[in-house]
């Protein structure tokens, strides 16, 4: 069995960014190259809060964490993410670590995949079924086929857009022979199997190999089914009749059938719906007034007409509202796009605390916070700094040139004390 190594980072984002503006001279590394080696780099590392605390680098939205499923799913390590795949490996340690993440309250899966390997598939498929913190919602961009789809099912609802792909429910084997090949090359293939397992080398181009091999397939493609039917709540039958018999369903197609329960614009209405509520709702006024402001009604045409202010329609208001609401979604969307890792206290503050900030004031904080933790960092390596010099002063005494060795030890700590105080 081939083995494979893992590449797991524990770095902080900083140091990410110092790394690589070192090696620009020396690799010639253009922003473009620096750019992808830092987002494939910090998308393998852990992150660190404000307490040193190692915690995940996946995206969270309103304490739910975001874990993608981009590419052919396959088991390898994660860095096989690097071309392209989606490793089954990666999911997993992004479930588990959301069950100890204090940030997290919910788990979201973004699904863009077209299926991939059935080793790792159950694995995860079983994680992510115990997950301690609710799988709330799977999301189909553009294809959610096969194993991708078998994930899917673990969420409490499945979402997709119109265009979205959906189903290829079932298993699939394919087999390449090269016998005509290599006789073309002139090489023949032997092969001896043990007469105690004369099974163990199936030729599918027989009709017997065929048909072994064909019952294998039929094997897993139960276990599939039978996995959907269990996580979506339904029968065997209503999988097997209705979810595409291993076809694709797209969009409403996918909604009627069963094998999804609504489109992603439902999210987006719920967040709607909330930023909506967390406005202060109009106060009513009571019914005699009202009635007065009835009959008043040509009277403040009048005023109007004279260049009053007119007063606002329902639409008007509505469109106030909404406009609330907007601007509510893109001050968020425009602070999660900020991406500070190891900031989280602070974004937290700023998105939902008493004194809410823009993303503008969010970044002046996270400066003030830089500039605050390098001076604590500067302040702790100079008191090393202090401590090597005591030290010198100390070892300088015992030797037979002691008294110069000493003045010379105490003029370079004086150099340092004047240096970090800026004389």
């Amino acid at each position: 069995m081939k083995q494979h190594s893992q590449l797991l980072y524990a770095i902080n984002p900083v140091a990410i960014d110092v790394m690589l503006e070192s090696l620009r001279p020396i690799v010639k590394l253009n922003a473009a190259s620096i750019t992808e080696i830092k987002d494939k780099v910090k998308a393998e590392s852990f992150i660190f809060d404000d307490d040193g605390r190692v915690l995940e680098n996946y995206k969270i939205v309103e304490r739910t964490c975001e874990i993608p499923i981009i590419g052919e799913l396959c088991d390898g390590p994660t860095w096989y993410e690097w071309f392209g795949l989606c490793s089954y490996e990666r999911i997993r340690r992004q479930v588990v670590a959301a069950q100890v993440d204090p940030r997290v309250d919910s788990i979201r899966l973004v699904i863009d995949s077209p299926g991939g390997y059935v080793s790792g598939c159950y694995e995860t498929q079983r994680v992510l079924s115990r997950s301690g913190k609710p799988v709330i919602e799977a999301v189909c961009r553009t294809q959610t086929c096969s194993a991708a789809y078998l994930l899917a099912s673990t969420a409490q609802k499945i979402l997709v857009d119109n265009h979205s792909m959906v189903g290829s429910i079932g298993s699939i084997i394919t087999m390449i022979s090269d016998k005509d090949f290599l006789q073309k090359l002139g090489f023949k293939k032997m092969t001896f199997v043990s007469s105690v397992s004369p099974y163990k080398a199936l030729d599918p181009e027989t009709e017997d190999g065929a048909a072994r091999v064909q019952r294998i397939v039929n094997e897993q493609g139960r276990v599939f089914v039978e996995t959907v039917a269990k996580l979506r709540g339904v029968s065997v039958e209503k999988v097997l009749a209705d979810y595409g018999q291993g076809d694709i369903l797209t969009g409403a197609a996918a909604i009627k059938a069963g094998l999804a329960d609504g489109f992603i614009s439902e999210i987006e209405k719920e967040v709607s719906n909330v930023s909506e509520t967390e406005q202060k709702p109009a106060e009513e006024k009571p019914a005699a007034e009202t009635a007065e402001a009835t009959d008043a009604g040509a009277e403040s045409t009048d005023v109007e007409a004279e260049g009053g202010m007119p007063c606002e329609t329902p639409e008007e208001e509505s469109s106030d509202a909404k406009s609330a609401a907007d601007i509510e979604r893109d001050r968020l969307k425009a602070i999660d796009d900020l991406r500070l890792s190891g900031f989280e206290s602070l974004v937290a503050e700023a998105k939902y605390g008493p004194n809410r900030m823009t993303a503008t004031e969010l970044k002046a904080k996270v400066f003030d916070e830089q500039r605050r933790r390098q001076a604590k960092a500067n302040a702790e390596l100079s008191s090393v700094a202090a401590s090597d010099a005591e030290a010198s002063v100390s070892s300088a005494g015992q030797g037979p040139e002691g008294a110069e060795a000493q003045a010379k030890a105490l003029d370079i700590q004086a150099a340092r004390e004047a240096k970090r105080n800026g004389r």
